[in-house]
């Protein structure tokens, strides 16, 4: 039996104890025991106590780094979907895996002393009640400082569609690049960005017209500029308008 399959059995019998005990009176204000080998019991509203299991590791897939590596070129970290959603992520750039000193951004301009040497970003995510998670991107190629041009993706046209039978609109860039590229998404109400709409899809229930709705769309794929695009403003008349949500997805980010 793994160490967790034990927690919970013993929280589980911690559980049939506390069902026959009276309810202290700060169960009110605070529903949940203190936390013991990564385990509180909680009080349902029901009057029922179950165990939770705390200080599981937040979930965060690798992160990619976007842009040319060429000396004074930006590059992007671009991070996957996180569980749970809303996870705080924090960044570090590494040359030949050594930290580079105040370069903790989601951003990193490469300089002089990066030339000839690979280079990584570093994303450490965490959550309340969870364990942090640190993950790093694959080491890039050598940096550069070679003249001429440098690659970039062609985005030739963004696209709004719309789901069948509900009230979700997803975007739909078409672009021209290397493969693997990735796409960050921000959705705009009259050219404003609305806040934290930032996934591929978007939940029109909440809309009100006549304002009018667009995506715009930024692709990203290593050694390559990235490039930004926006589709053409459309009036959005959603069936079965009742308020909701207005985001839908989770930070965004997609491949080609």
């Amino acid at each position: 039996m793994n160490n967790k399959a034990i927690r919970l059995a013993a929280a589980g019998a911690l559980t049939a104890l506390l069902a026959g005990l009276a309810v202290p009176a700060q169960a009110a204000t605070d529903p949940c025991s203190p936390l013991v080998d990564s385990v509180k019991i909680c009080l349902a509203p029901d009057g029922r106590h179950y165990p939770v299991l705390v200080n599981s590791a937040v979930t965060v897939p690798g992160p990619t780094i976007g842009g040319a590596l060429l000396v004074g070129n930006t590059l992007t970290a671009i991070d996957g979907p996180v569980d749970p959603w809303g996870a705080m992520l924090t960044h570090q750039w590494l040359r030949n895996d050594v930290p580079i000193l105040g370069a903790t951004g989601t951003t990193y301009t490469l300089t002089r002393s990066d030339l000839g040497k690979g280079i990584r970003v570093e994303t450490t995510a965490t959550a309340p009640d969870y364990a942090k998670t640190t993950v790093q991107s694959a080491k890039s190629a050598p940096v550069t400082a070679a003249a001429g041009a440098v690659p970039t993706i062609q985005i030739l046209q963004v696209k709004v569609t719309t789901k069948s039978t509900t009230n979700f609109v997803m975007a739909e860039p078409l672009s021209l690049g290397p493969k693997g590229r990735l796409y960050l998404y921000q959705w705009l109400r009259d050219r404003e960005p609305i806040p934290g709409a930032t996934g591929k899809t978007f939940d029109t229930t909440a809309w009100a017209p006549p304002a009018a709705l667009s995506v715009r769309v930024t692709a990203y794929a290593p050694g390559y500029d990235p490039a930004t695009s926006t589709s053409t403003p459309a009036a959005v008349y959603p069936e079965n308008a009742t308020p909701g949500a207005i985001v839908a997805g989770g930070t965004g980010s997609g491949t080609s």
